[in-house]
């Protein structure tokens, strides 16, 4: 989409959510956009919704990513704007959690003027589907001495004591404090396993003050005290690491076979098996990712893919945004096709997928909020020349 109708679009966006706050410049740009066809009735809809509020609240956060984006954008780091030609867009920015205001208001500008092209087609009703939610702050927690703790019915609070170390549940995120040797009058070091399964995400915070945040259907083992002369971690799955610095110990994140080694940074890592490569994005800092002989050296703003025969391939201004939309919350979609999408909705809502007939080499973008529910994000896919059918927890995607 180009600027101009980006910015035109966050314009209105604004003023909707401010409504009916709004400045005399702002009333006669509200009054303007009112005037043309179709959006009267779409203003009824975005008024009557139950969720307005909550709506406007995550406009406000959306609001302020976009300014962060321009910031990148400014600054050239890591935001790259993919060529669209033959491709559909079907909505740039879906973000917010009021649906009307944001996906209504999206597709309609997207699609005005080819009106003429949209499917006339009735399809056949459907038996209502079951509701499915979106995931949670869950994850499984195993201890030294091997129990286990499902964090999403402990206690908040104190979990454990593990040598000289305890762990403390914050709701959502683990935390780690003690000091000295976790092993008492052994040398043995400790060791806790942090797994979500898929619709589970959860956080951590080492002993060292490393912040790491896993997404669904990932694991993460560490010691409880870090000794020696550096600080290994190994992970599967994905996993966002703002890592405290310790000139004297670097932080190693062992993954498929392959370590990246820092100081202090913030980067992100994805090791899905069904995604084929390992990705390391770089925010800030510098990391060095290596696979036998290998090695790269990543600079903020770069990514490396790790292929299965062990080839390093660097990207000077990967997509920040996208690579970690999933901790702020949002799907981001730039250029996916059908089948990256559908992984990431699979382990976010905990379903299985499967495909019937030739589908579409649609290339999508856009932005979803991860809080939506499951029909509410499929909905949105559906403006495109795909289909779904909910069938308890399996999706059946069709042409």
């Amino acid at each position: 989409m180009p600027d101009d109708r980006m910015d035109s679009y966050w314009e209105i966006g604004t003023i909707l959510a401010k409504y009916p706050d709004l400045s005399p410049e702002e009333q006669a740009v509200f009054e303007t956009w009112l005037q043309q066809e179709g959006h009267e009735a779409l203003w009824k809809e975005i008024k009557s919704q139950s969720n307005i509020q909550q709506g406007l609240a995550e406009w406000a956060m959306l609001n302020e990513k976009k300014r962060l984006y321009r910031k990148m954008q400014n600054a050239k780091i890591g935001y790259t704007v993919p060529v669209r030609k033959r491709w559909k867009v079907w909505i740039v920015y879906a973000a917010a959690a009021s649906v009307v205001l944001l996906l209504s208001i999206g597709y309609l500008w997207m699609n005005q003027g080819n009106k003429k092209q949209t499917a006339t087609t009735e399809q056949p009703q459907q038996a209502q589907p079951v509701a499915v939610t979106p995931g949670s702050f869950k994850a499984r927690l195993t201890l030294s001495d091997g129990r286990i703790v499902y964090l999403d019915s402990a206690a908040l609070g104190k979990l454990a004591t593990q040598g000289h170390t305890s762990v403390e549940n914050k709701g959502g995120q683990l935390v780690y404090e003690g000091a000295g040797k976790t092993s008492g009058t052994t040398n043995r070091i400790l060791y806790n396993t942090l797994t979500t399964g898929k619709g589970e995400s959860y956080a951590v915070v080492l002993g060292d003050g490393t912040q790491i945040w896993l997404n669904a259907a990932s694991s993460i083992t560490y010691p409880l005290s870090f000794e020696g002369d550096d600080r290994k971690v190994q992970i599967t799955g994905e996993a966002y690491f703002d890592v405290q610095k310790d000139a004297r110990k670097p932080f190693i994140v062992q993954v498929g076979g392959a370590e990246v080694k820092v100081l202090g940074t913030e980067f992100n890592v994805n090791a899905y098996p069904e995604e084929n490569v390992i990705t390391t994005t770089l925010l800030e800092g510098k990391v060095q990712l290596t696979k036998g002989t290998k090695t790269k050296m990543l600079t903020p703003g770069q990514q490396a893919a790790l292929s299965p025969v062990g080839d390093i391939a660097l990207t000077s201004e990967a997509d920040i945004e996208k690579a970690v939309g999933w901790k702020k919350g949002l799907f981001v979609f730039k250029g996916d096709n059908v089948q990256t999408i559908m992984n990431q909705i699979a382990r976010w809502y905990d379903v299985t997928i499967e495909y019937k007939g030739t589908i579409p080499a649609d290339r999508f973008y856009g932005m979803i909020s991860r809080g939506q529910p499951l029909a509410t994000v499929l909905e949105v896919l559906e403006k495109s020349n795909i289909h779904f059918q909910i069938q308890g927890h399996t999706i059946i995607v069709t042409p």
